[in-house]
């Protein structure tokens, strides 16, 4: 409030739609973006664009990011398991964003049957899917401190190393980006 903005945007998620709300009732306009899928970056653009006096821009844009929601995905060649939390397991399905991601770049998510966004799920039962890679947001070079652990080498792809460390920036969420990190995922499948 101190920094008196034009426009406060807020991700659309419980305590931002408290936020939201009391910056309205103090005056200032406020906007809750939904960007949980491909599908919501073109809508995203177009109400920043206009919000921003940059409707043409975010036009642009917005036809752009359109595209990868629409582009029909390659062949699945290959399989994943996106591990978000390792004690207990927790893995990425059909829900979200990240699996969207993979089918996009050529890939199946082994978990892609499971209708929410994540959901835990038990070692024993990633170890029967057996994945080729295991999937991790990571900005790190290394493996994942779960990899060292007895109980994960019983997953395959854990004890042959094969860890797809995805930097939180490109993968992490819906943006412009997007396509691109679609691409680095296709590639970083082909090694």
């Amino acid at each position: 409030m101190a920094r008196r903005p034009d426009l406060v945007v807020l991700y659309n998620a419980g305590p931002n739609v408290t936020a939201a709300r009391q910056l309205e009732r103090a005056g200032v306009p406020t906007v809750l973006i939904d960007l949980n899928r491909l599908e919501d970056l073109g809508p995203a653009a177009r109400t920043l664009g206009r919000l921003t006096g940059r409707a043409e821009q975010a036009e642009s844009l917005a036809i752009m990011l359109d595209s990868l929601a629409g582009r029909p995905p390659p062949l699945s060649t290959t399989s994943l398991a996106f591990v978000v939390w390792d004690n207990p397991p927790i893995v990425i399905g059909h829900g979200s964003y990240l699996d969207q991601l993979a089918t996009q770049a050529g890939a199946r998510n082994v978990f892609g049957d499971i209708a929410a966004p994540s959901a835990q799920v038990s070692l024993e039962t990633i170890a029967a899917r057996d994945p080729h890679w295991i999937a991790v947001l990571s900005d790190s070079a290394s493996p994942p401190g779960f990899a060292k652990r007895r109980e994960w080498r019983a997953v395959r792809a854990v004890r042959e190393g094969r860890f797809l460390l995805l930097p939180g920036s490109w993968f992490g969420r819906p943006g412009p980006r997007s396509g691109e990190a679609i691409a680095q995922l296709r590639a970083r499948l082909a090694r």
